[in-house]
């Protein structure tokens, strides 16, 4: 599951649904933090749900990238135990539209985020992913499951959304389907909620 703002979750109806992985948003831009983001993870830790922590990246340059990633290193490491992945949410209309200086930027931020000893994850659409010189340096998460199977698939993704459906009481959870064999427990389908949100199955 993917929560926004001070959303909050059944994180025992969750995995009583299959759901063993959550990505919670935390923060963005280089001074917002996500309300009640600190709670929701104790609260899937405490269900027997896997973390991963966003950042909505809004950063102009390279140096502003750099920043947004200490900041967001920073906030990681109020966290008791280390999330699966540290995501880099790139979707914002601040972004620059040169493809060349956000390849940079993003490079840049995944690099600080791995050197701080976090998993990076880059979360971004195929038209964006496409509009790039370079595949991203770090895992994917392929958003919009409009994209079909066989093409999302070639890009590689981690995570790909795929659909929406009911999980833990919510009624309109967004599907996806995670391509790895990081997680302890296998299972199938996971969930998400929110604009564009997001949770892996093992496969």
């Amino acid at each position: 599951v993917l929560l926004r703002g001070n959303a909050a979750a059944d994180f025992s109806a969750l995995h009583a649904d299959g759901i063993r992985f959550a990505v919670l948003s935390a923060s963005a831009g280089g001074d917002r933090i996500t309300p009640q983001w600190v709670e929701n993870a104790a609260a899937a830790r405490r269900a027997g749900i896997g973390v991963a922590i966003c950042h909505d990246l809004e950063a102009r340059s390279v140096t502003e990238s750099l920043a947004e990633a200490d900041r967001f290193r920073c906030v990681l490491r109020t966290m008791d135990f280390p999330p699966l992945w540290a995501i880099c949410r790139v979707e914002s209309p601040r972004l620059p539209r040169d493809p060349s200086l956000l390849a940079c930027m993003i490079r840049a931020f995944t690099d600080r985020i791995r050197g701080g000893g976090f998993r990076p994850m880059l979360y971004t659409t195929e038209n964006r992913l496409k509009s790039l010189p370079a595949p991203p340096p770090c895992d994917l998460y392929l958003a919009r499951w409009s994209v079909p199977e066989a093409r999302a698939l070639a890009r590689n993704p981690r995570i790909w959304e795929y659909g929406e459906g009911k999980a833990g009481g919510m009624d309109r959870a967004i599907l996806l389907r995670g391509y790895f064999s990081s997680l302890p427990d296998s299972g199938g389908d996971f969930f998400a909620t929110g604009e564009h949100s997001s949770t892996p199955p093992v496969q």
